[in-house]
């Protein structure tokens, strides 16, 4: 799946050219940075971490809840972010279609996501979890018999 590939690809960068390398589970990132509405302590201590990153990977575009406007005014930020700080690679991985994904987004911030990330790779195919999850029940009910 396309997580998978994009964390090999943060390895391979981390470990073969020394980068920095920040991870962004998108859901999660949301999730805390809203419930860090309030605290002065942890405000804004998500986007402290791209501030030496060389490489970063948005993982699950478009997974994440909340108002739309706060959502692309956040992707804004990050994106912004990240150009300024001087992130070298980014990689993002999403559900959506193409379609799908600007209309998240916004046009603004999708072109520069497609700016920043330079090629679009499509991957279709079945559901890994999906897969694994089949074979395991098929192999269960071979052995019950």
């Amino acid at each position: 799946s396309a997580d998978v590939l994009a964390v090999a690809l943060m390895r391979i960068l981390v470990t073969d050219f020394n980068f920095q390398g920040v991870i962004l589970d998108m859901p999660v990132f949301f999730r805390r940075l809203r419930d860090s509405y309030g605290n002065s302590e942890t405000k804004g201590s998500g986007f402290q971490q791209l501030e030496h990153a060389q490489a970063l990977i948005l993982d699950d575009i478009g997974a994440e809840n909340g108002k739309l406007d706060w959502l692309r005014d956040t992707y804004f930020d990050i994106l912004d972010g990240a150009s300024r700080s001087g992130i070298k690679v980014m990689i993002a991985t999403s559900n959506l279609s193409l379609e799908s994904l600007s209309q998240h987004l916004g046009g603004r911030n999708f072109s520069r996501l497609v700016g920043f990330t330079g090629h679009i790779v499509e991957l279709d195919g079945e559901d890994y979890r999906i897969a694994q999850a089949t074979q395991r029940i098929a192999r269960n009910k071979g052995g019950t018999q």
